[in-house]
């Protein structure tokens, strides 16, 4: 099934999350649904839900369960039941991109800080992390980190370009290009993931959920394998051919 022009019942919670101003700047907001997934579009950044049969069902007694006193989920355990395919009180919500440039008090560190020091330094991403949860209190956090600290701790550092872009040290290009990664040093290296865990979980409690982040092992490849970004586009292509077809892991 093919997704529609159709709006989603957690759209109207998007929509009341955005900015009025944001709202006037853009012409880019856009509602889609589909059987087992539902986002939305708002100046290029995919918002997703979960939409399977459990949670619309769900959604047919929230009035019920409200009427006899219960209390609503806690953000955290509405994602999970959402993961799990469980009933929920209503679909859960976290952005695709909610810690960024988007919010201001991320681009008041930016003055002081790159990008890298704001992805390696524990105390700065977890407090890069906690900054949407603590504007819009949403249903689960998202690890700041970017999809090359993996090749950067395999040993093939990358730094960003003045004008834009990614420049990895060395592509790999060759056998010879491969032996130089260094396996045993993958988790002293990112020692700064594991300690910021931590710092994260302990203002998360139990009330959010907190997600990993990770790139898709041929798009990480693929970065590797060319020694500017501008150059990956076209390899991603080839790695990745576009698909037909509904999504799978459906709920009910």
């Amino acid at each position: 099934m093919g997704l529609s022009a159709r709006p989603h019942p957690g759209w109207h919670a998007i929509d009341r999350l955005i900015p009025r101003k944001e709202k006037r700047k853009s012409r880019n907001v856009q509602p889609f649904s589909g059987r087992s997934l539902s986002f939305a579009v708002v100046n290029g950044i995919s918002i997703a839900f979960t939409d399977g049969v459990e949670v619309r069902a769900a959604e047919t007694g929230l009035a019920d369960a409200q009427g006899q006193g219960r209390a609503p989920l806690r953000n955290r355990e509405r994602f999970l039941n959402a993961c799990r395919c469980r009933p929920v009180d209503r679909p859960p919500v976290w952005l695709m991109r909610q810690a960024g440039r988007a919010l201001p008090e991320y681009r008041k560190l930016k003055e002081s800080h790159s990008f890298l020091e704001l992805v390696q330094t524990p105390e700065l991403a977890a407090e890069v992390t906690l900054q949407p949860i603590r504007r819009f209190d949403f249903d689960a956090a998202i690890l700041f980190s970017d999809i090359l600290v993996v090749a950067e701790a395999l040993g093939q550092p990358y730094h960003f370009r003045e004008k834009g872009g990614v420049e990895m040290e060395f592509p790999l290009r060759s056998a010879e290009d491969i032996e130089r990664l260094e396996v045993s040093a993958v988790t002293e290296r990112l020692h700064y993931v594991a300690q910021a865990l931590p710092l994260i979980k302990s203002q998360l409690g139990d009330r959010t959920a907190l997600l990993g982040f990770a790139g898709l092992p041929a798009r990480v490849l693929v970065h590797a394998a060319v020694l500017q970004e501008s150059q990956a586009a076209p390899a991603r292509r080839a790695v990745h051919p576009p698909r037909s077809g509904r999504p799978r892991g459906e709920c009910g």
